[in-house]
């Protein structure tokens, strides 16, 4: 019995793994994968939508904008290479995923609120602090190296509505 319900397990798996890597998106099957440069750009937009929401939701409009100001450079350049990146990887069509991709972010960024306006006050606030501390030489690239990303690429998650997502930086499958 045991071993059987092992089998169906192992079996399940396999399944689930082969169905994985069926819906992976086309610039990842094709070895596209993304660099580091990549992964801030995508950080630093997903820092910058939360803080957004924040600004929106949680009375920080003055301490949003001040954010911005003083990493305007920064925030261009990170823009810029997202742009590039959506475009490496989706060619023709990185441009709309560029703005699909910020635009998820922000949508993300409000759900999340929604789910725990408390929490996620508190949290941006404190991403705030750091941002705007005494230290004026703290770059947005070393703001945003440790954040998690948070948007998820929707079309390889749609099957399983439970699974957590595959994102831009982490799915990689490399040619051999």
């Amino acid at each position: 019995m045991r071993s059987s319900h092992m089998a169906k397990s192992l079996k399940s798996g396999f399944f689930a793994l082969s169905f994985a890597c069926a819906a992976v998106p086309a610039w990842a099957a094709s070895g596209t994968c993304a660099r580091s440069a990549d992964l801030t750009a995508l950080r630093a937009i997903d820092v910058q939508q939360q803080l957004m929401v924040s600004a929106l939701n949680c009375s920080e409009v003055a301490r949003y904008n001040a954010f911005q100001t003083r990493y305007r450079n920064d925030l261009l350049s990170q823009d810029d290479a997202l742009l590039g990146f959506m475009r490496r990887i989706k060619g023709a069509r990185g441009e709309s995923a560029y703005h699909a991709y910020k635009t998820r972010a922000a949508n993300d960024a409000q759900l999340r609120f929604i789910a725990d306006p408390v929490g996620y006050c508190a949290n941006t606030r404190l991403e705030l602090d750091q941002a705007l501390g005494p230290d004026n030489r703290v770059t947005l690239a070393s703001l945003v190296s440790a954040q998690p990303l948070t948007v998820r690429d929707r079309k390889s998650t749609r099957l399983n509505s439970s699974h957590l997502g595959i994102s831009y930086a982490v799915f990689c499958l490399k040619k051999k």
